[in-house]
């Protein structure tokens, strides 16, 4: 249950306001979201220990199933490889 809450508020907070839809001009188009690159600004996001295991082990079981995309490199990079 406790990994459900955390995930629950993992998506609570990465996900767009209504602000961040209209500031950035947010679009959906058969299921991809979509914005304006140029308006875009970083959103930091408070990680408790439970969300990055979540975090930790959904990258690491595609890494093993090989469904990791050149998109997630960074992400990848942030979580389980940190660049020094």
């Amino acid at each position: 249950m406790v990994t459900l809450l955390a995930l629950r508020q993992l998506k609570e907070s990465v996900v767009f306001s209504e602000f961040e839809n209209s500031k950035l001009d947010v679009k959906i188009e058969n299921g991809n979201l979509f914005w304006n690159k140029e308006k875009e600004e970083n959103k930091d996001v408070e990680v408790c220990d439970t969300m990055l295991t979540v975090i930790q082990n959904a990258l690491k079981k595609m890494d093993a199933e090989g469904k990791l995309t050149e998109q997630m490199v960074d992400t990848y990079q942030k979580f389980i490889e940190p660049v020094a």
